[in-house]
């Protein structure tokens, strides 16, 4: 099942963890302007809120589809961990792009909105099937990860349309990683010292 020609469950995942890192980012933004005690405990509990609300927000996207799916009688019984991770993966980002982009004398907005949004961009490259949805797929950006084709080739008994390479996991992770030290570098030479 496919949202464009992302899986369903990525789809949900990423749009999911979109909404919850914008809602943190901003009621933790708003939380750190205001002087008031209880203006910040109420930000501060409006922020554990937004977070819980993860798997609320995964269900709602990703149940009309498996209800379909299910009347045709393809039951869809999806991992737990899915519904939790868009909420562990909005407090990793915004704890990352804290880390790599430290307040500093200029504005950090610029930075960290860069980091979100390439994490964003490479995020939704590595889900997206670069194929044919049902005739074949092609994951994982730029280095192909996982693939499959329902034109077999077989040459010496070695089937040549499909294939699994965490080799590829990893040049892409390395490509991410190597990507966000060079902005956080690029950063750190702008912003100078700590003061």
């Amino acid at each position: 099942m496919y949202v464009w020609r992302l899986p369903l469950f990525s789809f949900a995942v990423l749009a999911t963890t979109a909404i919850v890192a914008a809602a943190l980012a901003i009621l933790l933004w708003a939380r750190g302007r205001t002087r008031n005690a209880a203006a910040r405990g109420i930000l501060s509990g409006a922020a554990v809120v937004a977070v819980l609300t993860a798997p609320f927000l995964v269900h709602v996207l990703t149940r009309d589809s498996l209800a379909t799916a299910a009347r045709h009688g393809v039951y869809i019984d999806p991992p737990q961990f899915i519904f939790w991770l868009p909420a562990a993966l909005a407090v990793c980002l915004i704890v990352l792009a804290v880390l790599l982009f430290p307040a500093g004398p200029s504005s950090t907005f610029r930075y960290r909105a860069s980091f979100v949004a390439l994490l964003f961009l490479l995020a939704l490259l590595n889900s997206v099937n670069f194929c044919s949805p049902g005739w074949c797929e092609r994951f994982g950006f730029p280095f192909a990860y996982t693939w499959w084709s329902d034109a077999i080739v077989m040459v010496d008994g070695r089937n040549l349309t499909a294939g699994f390479t965490s080799i590829a996991i990893l040049l892409n992770v390395t490509m991410a990683v190597g990507g966000f030290i060079a902005l956080s570098i690029a950063y750190r030479q702008v912003r100078g010292p700590f003061t």
